[in-house]
């Protein structure tokens, strides 16, 4: 009978378990993903058949193989977002789950992944958003024959967005007020010029990271044309075009005589290491702290607020200009890749000009609504007049 032995290296996280492989007579090791002994003991329990298996053992791919074979070659030249996504994906199921062979994962283990997914303090979209991408995964896998049979991979129906909204300038202004509040006096100036930055640039948070003065590997200012312009590559964008576009004059004004070298806005951190880059992450939790700190709520679902973050910076860029452009030109400043996403923020102005023109119209009367439907004439009513 061949014994698996639990133990743990002198430096290492997690406990590993090592047995001798009866087909070559070689030894094998594999990480348990557990911290404690106990816990190592039980996983090794649970999967000792899978290990120690002999006649089904050949044309099985270990998980790992799998992983490294599926980021080399189906997430090449994929946005790092996507890459990102997947490889979190990843590491969350082998947390949970720790597959030994990418055929262990059939219908009953991705049930339970999901089901563990629930016992973690993380949003329904999230768990929706890993039951994505680890079915798309795995219909790769049986399409390259990886695995025999495809499991069902049942995704939650996603909850209600909690969107946000465009900000007022006086929400604007509370946001600035309470960036000291949160990143300390010593780093005001760094935050208050990115949000700055985004309320008058209308850029993605991923974008005004990006941006560069001078290389042109992601996005950087153009000064070559009489404006400046955002010179964009694909890999940077979100409709993945490598395009040339317009840059808001206001935002041109703020970036007026700033130190044209490196990346454009580089937010200081507020913990060590001082020296380290924030990632895109870390900047977007700290604008929404900024939010809830400025008590600028732009959402409710089931109870729970929702505080301004860096896209409803954004939203109000796209709405303050619809007031002032055309959609086809609106289109290129918010860097849309279709109209029909533009005309949202018409829609949402026109619905609000016509509230406030029937508002309007009898401000200042001191009829009540009931005199004027009273005082009316009958053909004031008619469906043809109120067309």
């Amino acid at each position: 009978m061949t014994q698996i032995i639990v133990f743990k290296r002198e430096g290492r996280k997690y406990f590993e378990c090592q047995w001798t492989d009866p087909r070559t007579n070689r030894k094998r090791t594999r990480s348990t993903k557990k911290t404690t002994r106990r816990d190592a003991e039980r996983w090794v329990s649970k999967h000792e058949d899978e290990l120690l298996e002999t006649d089904t053992l050949a044309g099985k791919t270990a998980w790992a193989d799998f992983r490294t074979r599926y980021e080399k070659e189906a997430l090449h030249g994929l946005a790092k977002k996507t890459i990102g996504k997947t490889k979190g994906t990843f590491n969350k199921l082998e947390k949970l789950i720790n597959p030994l062979y990418a055929e262990s994962l059939d219908t009953r283990a991705v049930e339970q992944f999901k089901s563990k997914l629930y016992g973690e303090s993380i949003q329904p979209s999230t768990i929706v958003s890993h039951m994505i991408i680890l079915r798309k995964a795995l219909r790769w896998a049986h399409k390259r024959k990886i695995i025999k049979t495809m499991p069902e991979v049942d995704v939650p129906k996603k909850t209600p967005a909690r969107r946000g909204r465009a900000i007022t300038q006086e929400e604007f202004d509370r946001m600035i007020k309470a960036v000291p509040k949160v990143v300390g006096e010593k780093n005001r100036e760094s935050w208050e010029f990115l949000l700055n930055g985004l309320w008058w640039s209308g850029l993605r948070l991923g974008e005004a990271m990006l941006l560069h003065w001078s290389s042109d590997e992601n996005i950087t200012i153009d000064y070559s044309e009489e404006h400046p312009m955002f010179s964009i590559q694909g890999h940077a964008e979100k409709s993945r075009k490598t395009r040339l576009l317009p840059m808001a004059p206001e935002f041109a004004q703020l970036i007026e005589g700033r130190t044209r070298k490196g990346y454009v806005f580089n937010p200081e951190r507020l913990i060590p290491p001082f020296e380290a880059r924030l990632s895109l992450d870390y900047v977007g939790k700290v604008i929404s702290k900024i939010g809830e700190k400025a008590v600028v709520k732009v959402s409710d679902l089931n109870g729970k607020p929702k505080f301004a973050s860096a896209h409803d910076l954004r939203r109000s860029f796209g709405l303050r200009w619809s007031n002032r452009v055309q959609a086809p030109v609106l289109m290129q400043l918010m860097r849309h890749e279709s109209i029909e996403t533009t005309m949202k923020y018409y829609v949402g102005r026109n619905a609000q000009v016509a509230a406030q023109a029937a508002w309007d119209a009898v401000a200042g009367s001191t009829n009540t609504i009931a005199n004027i439907l009273e005082n009316a004439d009958s053909d004031q009513l008619t469906p043809e007049s109120e067309a």
